[in-house]
């Protein structure tokens, strides 16, 4: 049984991490057609991907706090609903709302 979590564990990181590199490598390859979609000023667009990255880090931050807070299954069903939230708003047509979803993402 203790094997059948492991195992568990590993795949959804392993799915979670896969889920994060295409969301960054689709929204970074896209960020200059959504910019024009949006007729937002193209000195924005590093923002987007901006967003992403502090987001990673005050999130890697906030994991390790909240390890010795929550239990692990927890923990990670928050995180998977964090990242869904975040990549559902993705696809708004409200320039801000994009930024704050790449931060949840």
């Amino acid at each position: 049984m203790q094997s059948q979590n492991s195992n568990r564990t590993l795949l959804g990181a392993i799915l979670g991490t896969m889920t994060c590199g295409i969301t960054l490598a689709l929204v970074g390859s896209m960020e200059s057609w959504i910019i024009d979609d949006l007729k937002a000023p193209h000195a924005l667009t590093g923002l987007m991907q901006s967003a992403l990255f502090a987001g990673n880090l005050i999130g890697s931050s906030a994991t390790g706090w909240l390890m010795y807070r929550l239990k692990p299954r927890r923990l990670g069903l928050a995180s998977a609903l964090l990242v869904a939230l975040g990549t559902l708003l993705s696809g708004v047509k409200i320039y801000e709302l994009i930024i704050i979803a790449r931060f949840l993402t």
